[in-house]
Parts: structure tokens; C-alpha cells; sequence
């Protein structure tokens, strides 16, 4: 997925509707949402995954005090209660850091030199085998982060 300029936070879950095992967020883009990048309410189910994510220019960062931490305004999880694996996400403060081939034009394809090429976690478990624009996933020695393979 990508999500651009979400109103709120750029994906919310909570458990009203349980899953199974969890909730796994894979290889999503999120730039600029209103308030979090990811919000979690789910502390009933056993695992969540957070793997391969984008996400830039959160809302609601700096805005957070007292025991709350920097990377909450990316993704804020209810209570500590929820179990979740977070793995290779792209917590950035500004889009440009990415290195978007257009942003400005909706092209969230990866330039050349992108953070986000070959940083990715393994995700064949997933069978995740095509990102956003329809091409192959697995391009080069690892997985990119984010909606696009490089």
C-alpha cells in the first residue's frame, strides 16, 4: 500500500476483528499522515508483524510527552501489552530522505541510492511476490522497504 496524506494515522487497527494469529503490516508506504504513521490497538492477539514499512513525516511528531519516545509518532502501540515484531522499517522525519523517484507527481518508486533498497527483511514467508507497481519483489540481494521494489 501506499498511503499518502492520511487525515488521521496512516493505518489504525485494533481487534474488534481478531485475525488469528496477529496482524502483520508488510512493505507499506506511509508519508504524511495527520497523526501516526502506524497505530496499534492490539494487546489480545498473540503476534503482530511490522516488517519492510516507509514512513515519513509523521503528524503528530515532537507533539508526544512524558514516557512516550520518538519512534511512537511512526508507530504507537496502545500499551506494552502488545506483542509485536518490528523489523527493518524505515522510521524517517522527511519524504526527500527516502529518495522518491517523483513524490510530487505520486511516483513512490525508488531512486537509485534509496535507503530503503536492499534493507529489507525476508518476506517470503508472506508470499508477498509483487510490490505496488506490479513488479517482481526480490530484486537484488535483499528486499527493499516500502510499496515499490527497486
Amino acid at each position: 500500500n501506499i498511503i499518502v496524506n492520511a487525515g488521521s494515522n496512516g493505518i489504525f487497527c485494533d481487534e474488534r476483528y481478531t485475525p488469528g494469529e496477529g496482524f502483520k503490516f508488510v512493505n507499506n508506504t506511509i508519508i504524511n499522515p495527520k497523526m501516526d504513521g502506524i497505530r496499534l490497538y492490539a494487546e489480545l492477539v498473540p503476534m503482530n508483524a511490522i516488517v519492510n514499512n516507509i514512513i515519513a513525516n509523521p503528524g503528530t511528531y515532537a507533539s508526544y510527552s512524558g514516557s512516550r519516545i520518538t519512534d511512537d509518532y511512526f508507530l504507537y502501540l496502545v500499551s506494552p501489552d502488545v506483542n509485536v515484531v518490528m523489523d527493518n522499517n524505515l522510521f524517517v522525519r522527511t519524504e526527500a530522505e527516502i529518495q522518491f523517484v517523483d513524490a510530487t507527481k505520486d511516483n513512490y518508486r525508488l531512486k537509485p541510492g534509496s535507503p530503503a533498497i536492499n534493507f529489507g527483511r525476508d518476506i517470503s514467508k508472506y508470499q508477498i511476490e509483487e510490490d505496488f507497481y506490479q513488479a517482481e519483489r526480490l530484486k537484488g540481494t535483499a528486499y527493499d522497504v516500502g510499496a515499490s521494489e527497486f
